[in-house]
């Protein structure tokens, strides 16, 4: 019995093989840092085996170092339009269960069959350490689709061919599924399903499914280097990472959500080393986030340190116990990907321009804030909510009254951040230079562009004449504010 190729290609729109001729991918050593190994070409029957073989010398020529701990440093460049799906699953199988990340490097191209191939880069550890390893310049090129049938030059097939067709695309598509649905270290799968989802809606050979944003590559743990990442970060960046990376936990940050409204930025509040920001899903349930403004740079990879909640969809960040305290415990956070600030919307070959408004509204915050802390110190009164001890050797004593004649109620250490209980308040020793210094303070807060009295106001702090009120491990009391650095 033969079957015409019309009926043919709707019954096995689900596999790419290669029938005609076809020039075979190219594999080869590299010493350079990044990647050991290079996969260049289209992806044909056979090429499993070149890879095994190369790995093997690899090994022995100690471009694949054993540090005893993981395969991390064992790298794979990745630079081709596709191929045999079969021998795409056979690849991937492979790096999965040996350790090997995957890369595509600057202005290179990973399509069809390779993406697959792409998304199985792995890491093997010791003790069960294991996790994906993938990466991808901003410059690259992802693309999915369904797998397709490859029938150049074929007019009729006969029902053994089918039959025969059939059984490699049901063994392939098993090996991928089984691997996507592979567990990694944080209970992640592989690949998630709604990837899955997205791949096989686009059918043929020329749509692709592109990884072309910082929502697709953000959602699907896809790593992004390349990238000359800020030192810190503003508000909306907060806002936009608690948004992201709750989101991300479930789906994509779709729809007109994806940028940030004004009413979770009017919320949230800021000091110039952290942020305690409102997510925009806040309202009816909590959506909230704490973080520090500094991003950490390690290896080609960037990192914030966050911890959050979203009741809406039932996704955490760290410990969020952080949010029920007044202060910012960085102990609680988690690092998640720095990609997370960017708007999800972004394009990632526009990340570079994106990060350089990011940075420049980070200064100008910081640097506001900044000089609001030494005009309010200065002005005798603390405007923020937590101060740091300074000024001393050791420790402060923190006393029941604003005098160093009353009794010792707590101590707080060199570098100890304090609670204030009543931030932009000051009390005074009751002494005649105590009520000058805080008239000179009054007066002072009211004409903070009076020199004289801004001198004056110093001098006061300097001479311990002006104190505030602190909490310190759950105790109350009174502190010189010579001691107290703003935060």
């Amino acid at each position: 019995m033969k079957i015409f190729l019309k009926t043919f290609c709707v019954c096995l729109a689900l596999i790419t093989l290669s029938f005609g001729t076809a020039q075979a991918a190219n594999f080869e050593l590299s010493g350079d840092q990044l990647c050991q190994i290079r996969l260049n070409g289209e992806i044909v029957s056979g090429d499993k085996a070149k890879l095994e073989k190369l790995v093997k010398e690899a090994k022995v020529r100690k471009y694949f170092e054993d540090d005893g701990e993981s395969t991390s440093s064992w790298r794979m460049c990745l630079s081709s339009p596709g191929g045999s799906l079969s021998e795409a699953a056979e690849i991937s199988e492979y790096i999965f269960e040996t350790g090997i990340g995957t890369v595509i490097e600057k202005n290179q191209k990973c399509m069809s069959a390779c993406s697959w191939v792409f998304m199985m880069g792995f890491t093997r550890g010791v003790e069960e350490i294991n996790y994906t390893n993938r990466r991808m310049h901003f410059t690259s090129t992802l693309g999915f689709h369904a797998p397709s049938l490859n029938l150049d030059g074929y007019e009729i097939l006969t029902r053994e061919e089918v039959e025969r067709a059939l059984k490699v695309m049901n063994k392939a598509v098993y090996r991928l599924l089984k691997l996507s649905n592979s567990f990694e270290l944080n209970g992640e799968f592989a690949v998630a399903s709604d990837l899955l989802e997205e791949a096989f809606k686009n059918d043929g050979a020329e749509q692709f499914y592109l990884i072309d944003s910082v929502n697709k590559a953000g959602r699907w743990r896809i790593p992004i280097f390349g990238i000359e990442w800020p030192s810190m970060i503003d508000i909306s960046s907060g806002v936009r990472a608690c948004n992201n990376l709750t989101r991300w936990k479930n789906s994509l940050n779709d729809g007109a959500s994806i940028e940030v409204d004004q009413y979770p930025l009017n919320q949230s509040k800021s000091t110039e080393y952290h942020l305690d920001v409102f997510g925009s899903d806040s309202g009816y349930f909590g959506h909230r986030c704490k973080l520090s403004r500094k991003i950490v740079k390690y290896g080609d990879q960037a990192y914030i340190n966050i911890c959050g909640e979203n009741q809406s969809n039932g996704s955490l960040l760290g410990d969020i116990s952080c949010l029920l305290e007044d202060d910012f415990d960085e102990q609680k956070y988690h690092s998640y990907p720095a990609v997370s600030i960017l708007p999800a919307s972004t394009k990632l070959k526009n990340i570079p321009a994106e990060l350089k408004k990011i940075d420049r509204r980070a200064r100008l915050e910081v640097a506001a804030l900044e000089n609001r802390r030494v005009k309010t110190e200065t002005s005798c009164v603390l405007g923020y909510s937590h101060a740091k001890i300074v000024n001393v050797n050791q420790f402060v004593n923190i006393r029941a009254g604003a005098s160093l004649a009353d009794r010792v109620v707590a101590t707080a250490n060199r570098g100890q951040r304090v609670q204030v209980v009543q931030p932009n308040s000051w009390w005074f020793k009751e002494t005649k230079r105590g009520r000058q210094c805080s008239e000179i303070c009054s007066r002072y807060h009211q004409t903070p562009t009076n020199s004289t009295l801004a001198s004056q106001a110093k001098q006061c702090v300097d001479d311990k004449e002006i104190w505030t009120k602190v909490r310190v491990n759950g105790r109350e009391g009174y502190v010189s504010v010579y001691f107290l650095e703003a935060q």
